[in-house]
């Protein structure tokens, strides 16, 4: 399916989006049991469809959220709705979302699910991004001409920003999206550059 887009952006986008979701026809009816906005621009549910002979099953209902800016055609707000069985390349479904997920044979959502659930598991194992906190970036992004194998967290105001010695303190609102640890006292501290 493609994207729709709207003129308005809804008031309750999470609420827009549970209403696309929820639904009957001849072949049962379809409500959310709980949904979730991630990132702004992905939208995860747990749906609960009642077949008419009575038995029940719940599936991932997932969509992508675009929010244009100086469109010339005056769009708003945009949707791309699929579910788990299509398999989406994003995994950042919440723990109580899966966990109401009842068990499938399709392939692709037991994948998506898999991948979903070791997201989790890796956001769990990072460091908390506190103040003062040294990290050792692997997969190391370059900013203003320097590669940032390592950055240190500073919380100033309630907000969080990283400090490199050659580039002073940044946002880095992306820094999620890389692998990244507690840097290890030692040699590897000479690498700051």
């Amino acid at each position: 399916m493609g994207w729709t887009y709207c003129y308005e952006k809804p008031q309750n986008v999470k609420a827009y989006m549970d209403s696309i979701y929820t639904w009957a026809s001849k072949s049962g009816q379809r409500r959310v049991l709980a949904s979730a906005i991630v990132r702004i621009t992905e939208y995860y549910c747990a749906v609960e469809h009642l077949q008419p002979d009575g038995t029940h099953i719940i599936w991932a209902g997932i969509a992508k959220l675009d929010y244009p800016k100086g469109n010339r055609a005056g769009l708003r707000f945009g949707y791309k709705t699929m579910d788990e069985t299509v398999h989406p390349f994003f995994y950042n479904c919440p723990e109580p979302i899966l966990n109401l997920l009842t068990p499938t044979e399709c392939d692709g959502a037991n994948k998506w699910r898999r991948q979903c659930r070791q997201t989790l598991s890796a956001r769990r194992a990072r460091p908390k991004l506190s103040n003062g906190v040294m990290l050792e970036i692997d997969n190391p992004p370059s900013l203003c001409g320097v590669t940032l194998h390592r950055a240190t967290v500073r919380v100033i105001n309630g907000r969080r920003l990283f400090h490199h010695p050659a580039i002073g303190d940044f946002r880095w609102p992306s820094v999620r999206k890389y692998s990244y640890r507690l840097a290890s006292p030692g040699p590897a501290s000479q690498r700051s550059h």
